[in-house]
């Protein structure tokens, strides 16, 4: 019996402080291969049971850029050339990349973040500049104090 009830303890005492939502927002080169190595979003997700999401906050201007390289100075004609490649085989990856970074752009101006890497926990709590078990270590921090 004894077992059972410090199992139980240790079973809520973790889960009080474990998010539940985690939202990563960060740039190109920490989500590269070569920034993966320092900064290690698997970790985080296994550390946790919480849903990860990640958003790169320079996904959208990747993507226009793509979409609008080499497009002439003059409106009408670049709007012309848009269209086609909006309806091109060609481009749809990067049109489809656009439309998947949108809600992340809506996201950083809902949370106001102000630098990056940013992680959001739970929708209430912002950690800057650090790495992903940082920034839980953080949270969980954040989270004693309150009780």
């Amino acid at each position: 019996m004894m077992r059972l009830t410090l199992f139980s303890a240790l079973l809520i005492s973790t889960s009080v402080y474990s998010a539940s939502t985690i939202e990563i927002f960060a740039a190109n080169e920490l989500l590269s291969d070569q920034g993966q190595q320092y900064f290690d979003i698997d970790e985080l997700k296994r550390a946790t049971k919480a849903s990860v999401e990640v958003y790169n906050v320079q996904a959208l201007e990747n993507a226009e850029l793509r979409v609008s390289q080499g497009l002439p100075a003059d409106a009408k004609e670049a709007e012309k050339i848009a269209r086609k490649r909006m309806a091109s085989k060609e481009y749809r990856d990067d049109f489809l990349a656009i439309k998947k970074a949108v809600p992340g752009v809506l996201k950083v101006a809902t949370y106001q973040i102000k630098k990056i890497p940013a992680f959001v926990f739970d929708h209430e709590f912002i950690v800057y500049g650090t790495t992903p078990i940082d920034a839980l270590n953080q949270y969980k921090k954040f989270k004693r104090t309150r009780q």
